[in-house]
């Protein structure tokens, strides 16, 4: 992708070149004709050979939005670097099993160690790749994350790692806080896993099982779904697309007599597709774990008057654009979330004012269906639609996946949960159901003041890259429409999270989240002042936070994040 300046240096050329034009116009009559074409000639190579690196780069870019990443191998000063999805599929399948990066063989060290470190300085550690032969690695690829904590004061916080296209890297840190700082490293996921990936979904791999319901007076019948055409008999197929709010949707045809692709009424996904537990993937099913690094660099921050770095504006005065480009977005210091750009004095006792007279809608998945049943729990609400599901840690049970909503009387306010839509666990689910957020964000009013939460995420590792993105471009013309008809209204989209699978049977996994995360931050580009974005993933890796589900005390202090955006004390 061109960057910003790339783009006015042509601009500029273009404008010189038409002064040159003019000049040329003015003299030709004086010229022989055979010297105006040498001239012509001359010029127009020159104007192809300055812009062909720009137009090259242009024409690469799948990308319908600019990226705001530059265009050196570090992604938007995250702790990973992202690895785009051509830059895999073109490896092919690998014949010795152990080529891949090992993280038990691999190493860390410190860089140019210093005797003393200060507050707000950084650390750089060198991270070098081997196999699990303990033989080096030779090309880059490899998404790789950092983070330190120093546990007796409750802090952590993320950094971010460099890929230098030769099997080594370096960790970057900024100094939070002083005291104190253990520094990590783990994999998360080799260059060759994201590669086996992708070619598992390139021969037709789905990693749910979708199942059409068809009904009709008298007859019922059910027949297998998919979600991307190339994989189906377009002969013998229903093409639901047009009633599934025009998202790719296709089934078998019903063999019943009597039974037709009218006659769809919902669907089933409750079942998963394991990997095919070939000789050559035994190695993708036992890559599961943390892959953490075995070497430890311990640094030490003398205590200086500030033993962190404070900040001194509010969050719900600080602009939202912030929760887009501030990295590191925060870090933990006395257990307590700290971001880094402004301050947050929001508290679970705020809530209810801040709510009262509106309407909290969330769209997503469990962990989003976590958040309701926090709210139900702390704010005594009263339960008024959808299945009565809250275990010990919050996580949903039993047929969580239905619409839920609970509301406050004294404050006049309602909150409620909807699930994301397709490719979602649903059981039995009808057409209404499977509404997609965008739609539901289409059918709020004009003039409101709600506040709007929207998370995909977990459901969509089993599936191609692709398919998350273009509900990101479904999802992102929806909130322009939604801001412009109600320009009071608060939006948040909620990023990945950070997890650790110890098993591994489909393609679910941690991984994508710093690619689903990249193609948020692409498709929201031109939004970025009118639309908030929890970025999560820093804060659950500072602190190793394990379960795809998050605890609690994890979910207490996202809460809070998007709360002290959108409350004003």
């Amino acid at each position: 992708m061109p960057s910003a300046r790339q783009g006015y240096n042509k601009y500029q050329l273009s404008t010189l070149t038409g002064i040159d034009h003019q000049k040329m116009r003015e003299k030709m009559s004086s010229f022989p004709l055979q010297r105006c074409c040498s001239l012509l000639v001359v010029l127009m190579v020159a104007v192809l050979f300055f812009s062909w690196n720009g137009f090259v780069k242009f024409q690469m870019s799948p990308q319908p939005y600019p990226s705001i990443a530059r265009s050196q191998k570090q992604s938007h000063v995250m702790e990973t670097q992202i690895v785009p999805e051509s830059y895999v599929l073109s490896d092919a399948e690998i014949d010795d099993v152990n080529s891949h990066a090992s993280s038990t063989t691999s190493k860390m060290s410190i860089i140019n160690p210093k005797f003393v470190y200060k507050l707000n300085g950084t650390i750089r550690v060198k991270i070098e790749l081997f196999d699990h032969k303990n033989r080096t690695k030779t090309r880059g690829g490899d998404m790789l994350i950092v983070w330190m904590r120093d546990k007796s004061k409750g802090a952590a916080s993320a950094g971010t790692v460099i890929d230098h296209d030769n099997g080594t890297y370096t960790g970057v840190l900024r100094i939070l806080w002083t005291g104190k700082a253990v520094i990590r490293a783990a994999m998360l996921a080799p260059r060759e896993k994201m590669a086996f990936v992708n070619r598992e979904f390139r021969h037709g791999y789905g990693g749910k099982i979708l199942i059409c319901l068809f009904n009709t007076p008298g007859l019922t019948e059910t027949s297998s779904g998919h979600m991307e055409s190339k994989f189906v008999n377009k002969i013998d197929v229903c093409n639901l697309t047009d009633k599934h709010y025009g998202v790719p949707l296709y089934c078998d045809k019903p063999k019943k007599k009597g039974v037709q692709c009218s006659h769809w009424t919902g669907v089933n996904s409750l079942g998963y597709l394991a990997v095919s537990a070939r000789p050559n993937s035994k190695w993708y099913l036992s890559s599961a774990g943390p892959a953490v690094l075995p070497d430890i660099v311990t640094v030490k921050i003398p205590t200086v008057q500030n033993t962190t770095l404070p900040a001194t504006v509010p969050c719900s005065r600080s602009s939202v654009r912030n929760s887009w480009v501030s990295k590191p977005v925060g870090f933990f210091y006395n257990s307590t979330w700290r971001p880094l750009l402004c301050f947050n004095d929001v508290t679970v006792e705020d809530y209810d004012l801040c709510l009262a007279n509106r309407t909290l809608r969330m769209f997503g998945d469990s962990t989003v269906r976590q958040w309701f049943s926090f709210f139900y729990k702390h704010l005594n609400l009263t339960w008024r639609v959808g299945p009565w599901q809250i275990t010990k840690n919050l996580q949903p049970t039993g047929n969580w996946y239905s619409y839920s909503e609970a509301y406050k009387k004294d404050f006049n306010y309602t909150i409620f949960w909807a699930p994301h839509g397709l490719p979602m666990t649903f059981n039995n689910a009808n057409r209404t159901a499977l509404r997609p957020s965008f739609v539901h964000l289409d059918e709020i009013p004009s003039g409101s003041r709600d506040i709007v939460l929207i998370h995909l995420y977990a459901h969509f590792l089993f599936y191609p890259v692709h398919m998350f993105r273009s509900q990101i471009q479904r999802i992102r013309p929806a909130v322009q429409r939604l801001l412009e008809r109600a320009p009071d209204i608060k939006i948040a989209i909620k990023g990945p999270h950070y997890f650790v699978l110890n098993s591994i049977i489909y393609t679910f996994g941690r991984m994508w989240g710093p690619v689903y995360d990249k193609i948020i931050r692409e498709e929201f580009v031109g939004l970025y002042d009118r639309v908030i974005y929890l970025d999560f993933w820093e804060m659950l890796l500072s602190v190793e936070s394990p379960d795809v589900h998050p605890g609690e005390k994890l979910i207490n202090t996202m809460i809070r994040t998007l709360f002290g955006y959108v409350c004003k004390k």
